[in-house]
Order: structure tokens, then sequence, then C-alpha cells
């Protein structure tokens, strides 16, 4: 399954990359929402995994955007965040 980790601390994305790759799993990285947008309309991955605090764009823009791509209307996006009194709106899949 083709995973992608979108969050702009590079220590979490390599935690996050390695549990995913020994569970036998391929991840893919970003550390941009502009990148994620770029490798999830090329690579469609299954599961994404969506730090809502990036640096370039909100992670509701990033998923919102992800969403209106008709590729993409399967994968399943998961909501990261460190911070806890962040209030995340869930999105749905068509």
């Amino acid at each position: 399954m083709k995973v992608l980790l979108v969050d702009d601390r590079c220590d979490t994305v390599d935690v996050l990359a390695r549990i995913v790759s020994d569970l036998g799993h391929q991840p893919l990285v970003a550390h941009t929402g502009r990148r994620a947008l770029e490798i999830a309309g090329r690579e469609i991955p299954e599961l994404i995994f969506l730090d809502i605090s990036l640096m370039d764009m909100d992670g509701s823009q990033v998923c919102r955007a992800m969403r209106a791509q008709r590729a993409l209307q399967h994968s399943r996006i998961v909501a990261l965040t460190g911070f806890v009194e962040y209030c995340w709106c869930l999105i749905p899949a068509r």
C-alpha cells in the first residue's frame, strides 16, 4: 500500500516512514502542502497522514484540494497535529 506522510517536521516524517516501511508498505514523503498535492496526484496513495499545521498551506486546504481530485476520492486521509487545542473538522471522502 502507498502511504503518503505529510509533515514539515523531518524527524516526525522519518519515524512514520520507518514504521510504514517496517509494516511492508511504501512510504511517500512530503514536507509541504504543495509537494503533498504533487505526490498525491502522481502516486495516488491509499492512505494519507496529513499534518494540519504546515508552513506553506493549512492542512484543511490541502485536504480540500486532495478531495477535489477525482483520482484521490477513495484515499483515506488521517489528520495529525501536535497541538492539543487544535479543533479539526473532518472532510469526508466522496
